[in-house]
């Protein structure tokens, strides 16, 4: 019965939480929604850890939340990468890559329109695929300098 009312009060907050958090990138409600996950797991009642905290957490660059929030249950996918390299946090891409989060074209294509020359090139490095996507959306955005980079690199 207490677990059913926890989780019942809990939800609304826990979602308005997440939210708020990501989208104004505030320190203090992200150690809020942790605080709150931990104490719900220690009174019996762990939680399913939410794909989408995971990948909010990759594009706005909340490396501490994305590591507890692995650690915790939520899967890896490719979305996490792409995410990380729209954002243009290159730490965080490392890092998900260095514990095994798959990737694909998303995350170089992801990069080159957010003009994130740097975060290309270690991708690219690092065995990401790229496809046409790359050229087009940094065109499309005025990335002039990830353009030129992708196309004297042999990127369709």
């Amino acid at each position: 019965m207490r677990r059913l009312w926890l989780e019942e009060q809990d939800e609304r907050a826990r979602a308005e939480v997440k939210t708020e958090a990501v989208r104004g990138q505030s320190a203090r409600l992200w150690s809020e929604l942790m605080k709150t996950e931990e104490w719900l797991r220690q009174n019996g009642c762990p939680r399913e850890v939410d794909n989408n905290l995971c990948r909010m957490a990759a594009r706005y660059g909340h490396l501490e939340v994305l590591q507890w929030a692995h650690a915790n249950g939520c899967a890896w996918d490719k979305e996490i990468c792409t995410e990380a390299a729209a954002g243009g946090h290159l730490v965080m891409l490392q890092w998900a890559r260095a514990q095994g989060c798959p990737w694909d074209q998303g995350a170089c294509t992801a990069a080159a329109f957010g003009g994130h020359l740097a975060v290309l090139q270690w991708a690219r490095a690092n065995g990401c695929p790229w496809d046409g996507g790359v050229c087009s959306n940094a065109a499309a955005n005025g990335q002039l300098a990830v353009l030129q980079l992708a196309r004297a690199n042999g990127c369709p």
